[in-house]
């Protein structure tokens, strides 16, 4: 009896780490649904369906009560949904377009008590090369720093995770949407800028 109690108290303990990401799948959809407003289902198919079929896989995360990866693939979905409406939009109508509300990442899973040194992440190398890229452009710094102030918060939640040896897959994630963050923010810097 005991021990069933204390299995079950494990099990809520559990999902009250991951409550269900309701609120970012919200976010996703109104970025989808700004993005198709913007006309991405023309002018950013790709990037729009990506983060359709996002939203769709983590519903069916959700379906399971497997929380974290629905959120994972609902932020992913956001950032995906703010890079195809961005892409959409004529440069005169970018200075207009509300961005939706910053990314709300989970807190990281318990630490690892290891002292090894940290592995490489190739996710994240890439994600630190094309911000510093970014970064060294300075119409792209000028124009789209907010984006780039996102990329760089995702950069360092993915750096932190990395080096406290957490889960690869956490790592891969917060660099992804660093970098499509950057992406956001060089299409921004693309629209607000100088015409040819």
């Amino acid at each position: 009896m005991r021990f069933s109690l204390i299995v079950a108290a494990l099990c809520l303990a559990g999902c009250a780490a991951h409550p269900a990401p309701t609120e970012q799948l919200a976010l996703s959809e109104r970025a989808i649904a700004v993005a198709l407003e913007a006309g991405a289902a023309e002018l950013a198919a790709a990037d729009l369906k990506l983060a359709q079929d996002k939203v769709a896989l983590g519903k069916r995360w959700i379906a399971t009560k497997d929380y974290q990866p629905a959120r994972w693939l609902a932020e992913q979905a956001q950032v995906d949904a703010e890079l195809a409406a961005m892409k959409a939009v004529s440069p005169g109508d970018c200075d207009s377009m509300r961005v939706t509300s910053p990314l709300l990442i989970a807190a990281f899973a318990c630490l690892a008590g290891c002292a090894f040194v940290p592995r490489e992440n190739l996710r994240l190398d890439e994600a630190r090369g094309a911000y510093a890229e970014a970064m060294a452009n300075p119409a792209v710094a000028a124009l789209a720093n907010a984006q780039l102030r996102l990329a760089a918060d995702a950069l360092e939640r993915a750096t932190a995770a990395r080096d406290t040896l957490d889960d690869p897959a956490l790592v891969d994630h917060l660099a992804y949407i660093a970098k499509q963050r950057v992406a956001i923010g060089r299409e921004a810097a693309r629209q607000r800028g100088p015409g040819p």
